[in-house]
């Protein structure tokens, strides 16, 4: 259809086939053709229409897009590779695809269930999870769908072949003729048979050894595994095969096949009369020799001169006993053979020996002790030794004094024992020793003596009392130091201070006393050995030892790495919060700290490790910029003490709040302000918020210094212009962190009441606040909102013009005038803890007594 020229007539040509058409008076026509005219297809056909009317024609083209199919595949052949689905693969689901036209829907049908393909371009797949389809072995018809976007549709039929499931059989029955795999039978090795699919793969285990075979065309298959794959002895070997079909799927059967081989005899000699040893005491009571065999064999022994025959028990034991004089005496290891012989014939044999030690002795030698046979009181302060002979290897015990030693032979038959000098009796005496000797075998032997005992002298020192305290300190140190102790019946002592030896002042109660000059002795923290040595005119002799505790100095005293509040500056704020230093001392140490501003020394606390900690207040802190110098002492347990210092800056002066010289605006909101230029270091910060806001938000800008003015120009950045009804908040910080804000109030259309009571404010430190580029504003302050407005002082400044009004809540004192910018103010002290308002002699005041 189509329009024209009403009255008009012409053709319509369709792929050369051609109708004439008329034009009604609406100025409309229509033609038709018949499906003979367009035939089936997927095409474009060419549209030409000519219209004339007296004289004129007309042509119109177009085209017409004919589809009447549609079209659709399935790839069966490479479901899973091979176009087949095993066991695993179905446990895992699987996917079907083909092709159709781009846009069409596919639909799959399994089992008389619909199930909705993914299309992606000219290509479908569906997932099939796993459970879908039943096991076993057939063909899966699957109907695929495809209906196109004109409503086109195609259908097309295909199999996919399932095979989920295999089998396989195992018989273990025939290994050795009977099951059961015997000495002779295990050298041809062993068999294993059964019945899988036709033509599947069996991995056979036999025990650690693995075989691969192939079932025949009948599904039957054997492995033989080689002697050298079979175990010896008695025992049950685990056998396992796997079969594995053409498509995948496995099965498993097990079994096990029975290995005796074994005919075994023992002897046990190393329980001969408990220990495997026969001793003399032993031997008079006959051996009995037992061993072990297979239960019901016979079992032939020869040991001595006799000869046993016995059988074994149920549990394969057997126990044959010899009379003494079968048995040999001496030391010696007397041979034993064994034979059994099973019902079968089966023979074993086992050999051994059973060692016989039936001879012992032991002796003591006294004379020689410490070269004399006598132990003096110099030898008694080094112990005793004793010393003897016995079998070699025996066990010798030694009692004497008040100590018993259990020593044991060498290979030549000698032994020795030590006793300390505590053990070891003191005086003029005869100390009896007993002595008594076992060997391995059990054979025991005794003897005695005695050795002469002489010691009369004996020493001490006692350094409990050296200077007051038993430390010497750094201030006692220089006097050097008197030693004392004890010595009865010496008659000289010779006392040791590391390398210096003096001859002591022997008293005649046995006291004795000897000083050391400081330079004898070192100083720092040590311990130094003290060795006392007396002796009398007979030669005996004693040493006591000891060791002099040196003290000298503080060993350790330092204050922590690192920087006070992290940069080694004290801000306003974090004096306000308190400063903690701290440091390591010598344990046990008293730290004492003493800052800058406060006379008196403070004790620090000092934990058992020596690390220290002191903290001062705010209140401890002055005011101001300075350098701080802190003074830390340090003294010992032993007196000594020593000091050190640390520095820091304290800065607690907040810059100058800003003055704001111009603000500039565009429409309806600012874009950013100028401001009097800052010291060099000073960070500017802004924020806005909506009068009688909660909260302040950053405003993101940047700075420069005119040339022209030397102003610091501050320009927001694009998209954080600031809108009307929204104050700005300029803070100023120096190097310290120490900051000073200006509330800057902005509306163009008048603010008539500036919010005190707005909770942003408590974010800041306000030191001023700017009515200049806000009209006719309104602004009420107490005393409590001005001391409230800054953590830094008391002080605020209010700069505005004469269209601004400021009314104080409370009486303010007028002090005199100052002069801001070129501009006059009037300065007021206001409440009771030093406040100060300065308020420009433009802006109209007012005091309101509350």
């Amino acid at each position: 259809s189509g329009t024209g020229t009403p009255g008009a007539s012409g053709t319509i040509t369709i792929s050369e086939v051609s109708q004439n058409v008329e034009v009604d008076g609406s100025g409309n026509w229509t033609a038709e053709f018949t499906t003979e005219q367009l035939p089936d297809g997927e095409y474009e056909a060419d549209v030409v229409v000519t219209l004339t009317e007296g004289d004129n024609s007309v042509t119109a083209e177009d085209v017409l897009v004919v589809d009447t199919v549609a079209d659709v595949t399935v790839e069966t052949d490479t479901v899973e590779v091979d176009g087949v689905i095993n066991s695993d693969e179905e446990s895992d689901g699987f996917t079907l695809n083909g092709s159709t036209q781009e846009g069409s829907t596919v639909v799959v049908t399994i089992d008389g269930i619909d199930y909705d393909a993914v299309v992606s371009g000219g290509s479908w797949t569906l997932d099939v999870p796993a459970g879908t389809i039943q096991g076993g072995e057939y063909d899966l018809e699957v109907t695929v769908t495809a209906t196109d976007e004109h409503g086109n549709s195609a259908t097309t039929v295909d199999v996919v072949h399932i095979d989920t499931v295999t089998t396989l059989t195992m018989d273990t029955s025939l290994a050795g003729g009977d099951g059961t795999v015997n000495q002779s039978e295990h050298a041809n090795g062993v068999m294993v048979n059964g019945v899988a699919e036709a033509n599947a793969s069996v991995q056979v285990n036999f025990g650690t050894a693995t075989q691969t075979v192939q079932a025949g065309a009948d599904g039957s298959w054997s492995a033989t595994f080689a002697a050298g794959d079979v175990p010896t002895g008695t025992l049950e070997v685990a056998v396992t095969a796997i079969s594995t079909d053409a498509a995948g799927n496995t099965a498993t059967a097990s079994g096990t096949v029975q290995i005796d081989t074994e005919l075994d005899a023992t002897v046990s000699t190393s329980t001969v009369e408990i220990d495997g040893i026969v001793n003399a005491v032993e031997h008079a009571d006959g051996v009995t020799l037992t061993g072990t065999s297979q239960p019901g064999a016979q079992v032939t022994i020869t040991f001595g001169t006799g000869i046993r025959t016995v059988t074994a028990d149920e549990n394969g034991n057997w126990t044959a006993d010899w009379q003494a004089g079968e048995v040999p005496t001496g030391e010696l290891n007397a041979p034993v053979t064994v034979t059994a012989t099973d019902a079968a014939g089966n023979t074993a044999s086992a050999s051994g020996t059973v060692q016989i030690d039936t001879i012992m002795n032991v002796g003591l030698e006294t004379a020689t002790v410490e070269g004399d046979g006598t132990v003096n009181a110099l030898e008694h302060a080094d112990g005793v030794t004793l010393s003897g002979t016995s079998q070699p290897g025996a066990q010798v015990e030694v009692t004497f004094g008040t100590g018993t030693r259990t020593v044991t032979a060498d290979a030549n038959g000698n032994w020795t024992a030590n006793w300390s000098s505590s053990e070891v009796p003191a005086g003029e005496t005869n100390a009896s020793v007993a002595v008594t000797a076992t060997d391995a075998a059990g054979n025991v032997a005794t003897t005695s003596g005695t050795v002469a005992i002489d010691t009369l002298t004996e020493v001490s020192v006692d350094l409990s009392a050296v200077a007051g305290d038993g430390i010497v300190n750094g201030v006692e140190h220089p006097d050097g130091v008197t030693l004392s102790g004890m010595s009865a019946g010496a008659d000289t002592v010779l006392v040791t201070l590391g390398n210096a030896t003096h001859s002591a002042t022997v008293a005649a109660d046995g006291s004795w006393t000897v000083d050391f000059a400081s330079v004898e002795f070192a100083s720092g923290e040590l311990d130094i050995p003290v060795t006392v040595r007396a002796s009398d005119a007979a030669g005996n002799t004693d040493i006591a030892q000891s060791t002099l505790t040196v003290d000298t100095y503080v060993n350790q005293l330092a204050s922590a790495p690192g920087m006070v509040e992290g940069d080694d500056i004290v801000s306003n704020a974090e004096a306000a919060d308190g400063i903690t230093l701290n440091g390591v001392v010598e344990q046990g140490s008293v730290v004492m700290v003493t800052f800058d501003g406060i006379t008196e020394p403070r004790a620090a606390t000092v934990d058992a490790n020596g690390n220290w900690t002191i903290t001062f207040a705010a209140g401890d802190i002055p005011a101001g910029t300075y350098d701080a110098t802190v003074t830390i002492e340090a003294t010992d347990a032993a007196g000594n003490v020593t000091s050190i210092s640390d520095a820091f800056t304290v800065d607690t002066e907040a810059p100058d709040a800003a003055n704001i010289e111009s603000v500039t605006t565009a429409d309806t909101e600012t874009r950013g302000f100028s401001m009097v230029d800052v010291s060099t270091g000073t960070a500017v910060d802004v924020s806005e918020f909506v009068d009688g806001g909660t909260s302040a938000g950053d405003v993101s800008g940047g700075s420069f210094v005119n040339p022209i003015n030397g102003e610091l120009q501050h320009i927001f950045d694009n998209g954080a212009e600031v809108p009307d009804g929204s104050h700005l908040v300029v803070t100023t910080q120096d190097a310290a962190g120490n900051t000073n804000s200006t509330l800057l109030v902005l509306d163009e259309d008048g603010n008539s009441v500036v919010d005190m009571n707005a909770a942003a404010l408590g974010e800041f430190n306000i030191g001023a606040i700017d009515l200049e580029y806000a009209d006719d504003s309104e602004l009420t302050i107490s005393i409590a909102d001005l001391e409230a407005l800054s953590d830094n002082d008391n002080s605020l400044t209010i700069h505005g013009g004469i269209d601004d009004h400021v009314t104080l809540n409370g009486t303010a004192q007028m002090t005199g005038t100052t002069t801001i910018d070129g501009q006059a103010y009037n300065v007021f002290t206001v409440g009771d803890n030093g406040g100060e308002l300065i308020i420009s002699q433009d802006i109209d005041f007012n005091q309101t007594v509350v």
